[in-house]
């Protein structure tokens, strides 16, 4: 069985494995490890939730998708938090498909419209 987050519910089997989901301790240092549990806290809403020694996020609560020593930086602890871990991904692909598409259009456009036509016609077969 593999690991899974205390706040999302991911786990890094399947869906998640698969998109590069990666999963951190609970850090050792105090000051970073009470920001991460007030996070977690915060974010479940409820001040009963306790740090056990199997928990784990996941890269998902991270901004840069991962966590930063710096405690001015913003991944130092985790901010991103949502019920629904595969909805999440399921958008993160969405706007990455999207980005994609627009990057394909504007190199296409800058090659000339017919050739954008033409992959476009091919793309639709």
């Amino acid at each position: 069985m593999g690991k899974g987050c205390c706040a999302c519910k991911a786990v890094s089997t399947g869906v998640f494995k698969a998109n590069g989901v990666r999963f951190y301790r609970f850090p050792v240092d105090v000051k970073k490890r009470e920001a991460w549990v007030r996070a977690v806290s915060d974010a479940k809403g409820t001040k009963l939730w306790s740090l056990k020694s199997h928990h784990s996020l996941c890269s998902l609560h991270f901004i840069s998708g991962e966590h930063s020593a710096d405690p001015r930086h913003p991944d130092f602890a985790p901010t991103i938090f949502f019920k629904d871990a595969k909805e999440v991904l399921r958008r993160g692909k969405e706007r990455k498909n999207r980005a994609n598409a627009r990057e394909k259009k504007k190199v296409c456009n800058d090659l000339g419209s017919f050739i954008y036509c033409n992959i476009s016609k091919d793309n639709n077969n």
